[in-house]
Formats: C-alpha cells, sequence, structure tokens
C-alpha cells in the first residue's frame, strides 16, 4: 500500500479554532432557522440539454425524456424505460455494447 508523502492534519486541530459555544446555540431542528432553497433552481430544461449532449440523437431524444429535476413542491412523474439502449448503464447497473 502505499503511504501519502503529506500527513493530512488531524480533525482535532482542524476543528480547534471553531467557537462550541456559538454552534450549540444553532437550532437546527426548527425549518425557521434551517437552510432556505433558493428561489431560483437550476433551468431544468437547460440542465437535461447539458446531461444529454454528449449522446447520439438518437439516444439523445430518448434518454431526454427520462431526466427530472427535483423539486420540492412539484414531483413530475418519471418515464418507464420500454428497453435499454447499448452502451447505456441500466437500473440493475448492467451495460452491453
Amino acid at each position: 500500500m502505499h503511504k501519502p508523502s503529506v500527513v493530512p492534519e488531524p480533525p482535532a486541530a482542524a476543528l480547534a479554532g471553531v467557537d462550541l459555544a456559538a454552534v450549540a446555540r444553532i437550532d437546527l431542528a426548527s425549518p425557521e432557522t434551517g437552510l432556505a432553497i433558493p428561489p431560483s433552481g437550476p433551468d431544468p430544461a437547460g440542465l437535461t440539454r447539458e446531461l444529454v449532449k454528449s449522446y447520439p440523437p438518437k439516444v439523445l431524444r430518448k434518454r431526454a425524456k427520462h431526466i427530472r429535476v427535483n423539486d420540492p413542491d412539484d414531483i413530475p412523474p418519471i418515464e418507464a424505460n420500454a428497453r435499454s439502449v447499448p452502451g447505456i448503464i441500466t437500473q440493475r447497473g448492467c451495460c452491453y455494447a
């Protein structure tokens, strides 16, 4: 086994400068103090185009139907694959050529 040439800093030393009292005062259990979801999420159509742009045109059309951007307010229906496409990994983790 290859040992790293630089030994990483121990976690305790990295966290030594953290104010534990300030962290303990943060109430992460209530939704009011939790992190808010940004009002403008990613553009679903643009994200889908970016993800499938490397595929050939026929595969691109088929794969684009199955990609959905998660939205906590509106859950889009997911289309089922009718069949597998060579070179694309399936749900079972198989990829055939």
